[in-house]
């Protein structure tokens, strides 16, 4: 076991596990309990909560486990990543300021009531719902895996049915805390998950300068692997990926702005 690695993934899931408890400090209202207050925080979150909250949702294990894995197992066509994000940001900096001030004027806590407040249709809200859920639930499973990756990845994750309860004791923790303190609880999570995004941006950088020669060397060296495997993988795309490539960074970018997780993190925010 890496003691240095071991020591960082417990103070994370440590210190997420503490912050979850004190997340009924964050912006108390005197108000009685409420829907809106549970699930949008009563839409008092400030700009800074809201940055950590968004950036929380969005750069997740998808980002720092499925997306360098289908790299590692694909090449190029993995790289759809960094066009999408591209794409989004200024898409999210158009369309979330418009949807919170609807949201915030008719009282909307979910995308499904602001369906359902705009074309009338109980229906086709009850159809968004649905379908934000089944969307979810396979990004839910992402982030077991990306813990469990992680938690291996440090020695920390006990083989059999040991782990598996290891596993079912972390999310149970979080649900509970979600449970019981709404959108604040992964708020001030996110808070804890921002400063570890840094710090790992830092270090990956680092990495690249200091151990694998600069990020010419880092490509050349990656491109000689893929190579190597002889299943075709590389890190330019083939002329039969283009399209697909293009395709699929606009369309998870246009997907993006409609998860469940990421409309709730905009309508919290106390102001467009």
């Amino acid at each position: 076991m890496d003691t240095v690695m071991a020591a960082a993934s417990l103070s994370v899931v440590g210190g997420a596990s503490l912050l979850s408890v004190t997340a009924r400090r964050l912006r108390r209202s005197d108000a009685l309990p409420s829907l809106e207050g549970w699930a949008l925080a009563d839409r008092r979150l400030g700009a800074l909560w809201t940055w950590f909250l968004l950036g929380g949702t969005i750069f997740t294990a998808y980002t720092f486990t499925a997306v360098p894995g289908l790299i590692f197992g694909e090449g190029a066509s993995a790289f759809f990543a960094l066009p999408y994000t591209v794409i989004v940001c200024p898409m999210a900096f158009v369309l979330l300021p418009r949807l919170w001030s609807v949201a915030h004027r008719h009282g909307y806590v979910t995308v499904a009531d602001f369906v359902k407040g705009r074309y009338g249709s109980a229906p086709l809200a009850l159809v968004v719902a649905l379908t934000g859920i089944l969307a979810t639930m396979p990004y839910i499973a992402l982030q077991l895996l990306g813990i469990r990756a992680v938690l291996v990845a440090g020695g920390l994750y006990p083989r059999g049915a040991t782990g598996d309860l290891a596993m079912v004791a972390l999310f149970t923790g979080l649900a509970v805390a979600t449970y019981k303190y709404g959108l604040r609880a992964p708020t001030v999570i996110s808070a804890l998950k921002g400063v570890a995004v840094f710090c790992a941006a830092v270090a990956a950088f680092a990495l690249v300068l200091v151990r694998l020669g600069g990020p010419g060397r880092m490509f050349e060296t990656a491109g000689q692997r893929l190579a190597e495997r002889g299943d075709g993988a590389s890190l330019t795309l083939a002329a039969g990926q283009q399209s697909g490539f293009a395709t699929l960074a606009l369309g998870s970018a246009l997907a993006l702005l409609l998860y469940p997780h990421v409309l709730t993190a905009a309508f919290g925010a106390s102001g467009p």
